[in-house]
């Protein structure tokens, strides 16, 4: 039994070293993101160990991807990872334009090998990045608009109290997004009647928070009313050239001369 238990510790620390199988990002800032650890083997002094799931870097051209489906104006938001990591997805942020960059992870050896990672980054972006050691379900959300980045980091019911935190945010007057990676409980976005859907991937989802009273109009618009704006737009410039044409052709319009 001894000599399983050794094993198994040694298995579970040399899952914590770098891996050979690197992502691009990893190339790009000399970090160390990779690697697979079972949640069986991550360690933490959180009572909500057992709704962790294993951890395993989102890619980084997904990251991006799913970013550049965001508004173009970046600037007023927060983005806050939940289970963040070793933190890729921190990296790869740092590469937009947000107002603050934040980590949340539970696990001290993820969430030290994330602060070497982050210190990486050239100084400019280092200062807006950070990573906390701590519970996602009871992290405060910043006071300001966010960007909430999840790759399906935990299960029910961590995930249901980060979902009804998020939502309250956004009743308290915050514009929120949520990009969902790999949504295996997209269902509790969904029946929380909180948010909408504004994008769909085979990667993931990104929700909006349902507009409010007063709220800002939402973004994008969706497919009925992008088509409906089509055809008022295509009636009002069919119109205006039958009128234009009458200009120079009175009986197209029935006026006899």
């Amino acid at each position: 039994m001894m000599g399983t238990a050794q094993t198994g510790a040694h298995r579970g620390w040399t899952r914590l070293l770098p891996s050979p199988w690197r992502d691009r990002v990893d190339w790009k800032y000399g970090a160390d993101t990779g690697g697979v650890i079972p949640a069986a083997e991550l360690e933490s002094a959180s009572p909500n160990l057992a709704f962790a799931t294993s951890y395993r870097g989102t890619l980084g051209w997904v990251i991006r991807h799913f970013i550049r489906r965001l508004p173009a104006d970046l600037a007023p938001y927060t983005f806050v990872d939940f289970g963040s990591g070793k933190g890729r997805a921190l990296l790869v942020a740092s590469e937009f334009a947000f107002a603050d960059i934040v980590g949340v992870e539970f696990s001290p050896a993820l969430q030290a090998i994330a602060q070497d990672n982050i210190a990486r980054l050239s100084p400019r972006n280092r200062g807006r990045v950070r990573s906390v050691l701590g519970d996602a379900a009871h992290f405060a959300l910043p006071p300001r608009d966010l960007v909430c980045y999840l790759y399906n980091p935990f299960g029910p019911p961590v995930f249901d109290a980060v979902v009804a935190r998020i939502a309250a945010h956004a009743r308290a007057g915050h514009e929120v997004f949520v990009i969902y990676i790999n949504p295996r409980h997209r269902d509790v976005l969904e029946r929380s009647g909180a948010f909408e859907t504004i994008f769909r991937h085979r990667k993931g989802v990104i929700y909006r928070a349902a507009a409010r009273s007063g709220a800002r109009a939402p973004w994008p618009p969706s497919r009925t009313a992008a088509r409906l704006t089509l055809l008022i737009w295509g009636a009002l410039l069919a119109a205006g050239a039958i009128l234009l044409a009458g200009l120079f052709n009175p009986s197209l319009l029935g006026i006899g001369l």
